[in-house]
């Protein structure tokens, strides 16, 4: 072999080398991309594919169980989404407690109005938002829906908690 052919094929060895390892890292970097980007993104993708189908399962749930019907559910449904973000509270937790608020026949804006209530005041600390719904309700169908709002039964619970007393 010629000593300009040995040069040549030492050269074309390191080209060999220089573009492995290029390859290497290149292949680093994707696998490094693969798990701090790709995988995350997957995760939460799933998850909100999750939280979403909890939430139309209640929302089934609350149109097939209540006087709400199929008929009035997408009305309620948007409604749940808008005040979500504003009570702190998400949707699934608010469909759990509309059907604990509809299932007593409170239907429409008074039934939005209890769950906002319920909804705040779980914010707050109050207990689940179903669980304050409950007694919201309880109250407001002992006094009657003409005789106590939602706010007034929610601010008396709150007053009651507030001193020992429920």
């Amino acid at each position: 072999m010629t000593p300009q052919l040995r040069t040549s094929v030492r050269t074309l060895a390191d080209v060999g080398a220089s573009v492995r390892q290029v390859g290497e890292r290149m292949s680093a970097a994707g696998a490094t991309l693969t798990a701090m980007v790709t995988v995350p993104i997957v995760g939460a993708t799933a998850a909100a594919v999750r939280f979403s189908s909890d939430f139309e399962t209640v929302m089934t749930r609350v149109g097939s169980l209540t006087a709400i019907g199929a008929d009035g559910i997408g009305e309620m449904r948007q409604s749940i989404l808008d005040m979500a973000p504003t009570v702190g509270i998400g949707p699934r937790a608010l469909g759990e407690a509309l059907l604990v608020v509809a299932s007593t026949g409170l239907k429409g804006a008074t039934a939005l109005s209890v769950l906002e209530q319920a909804a705040k005041a779980s914010a707050v600390g109050l207990g689940e938002s179903k669980d304050v719904a409950r007694a919201v309700t309880a109250a407001m169908t002992a006094y009657g829906v003409e005789n106590l709002s939602a706010e007034e039964a929610t601010r008396k619970l709150v007053v009651a908690v507030r001193e020992g007393g429920a």
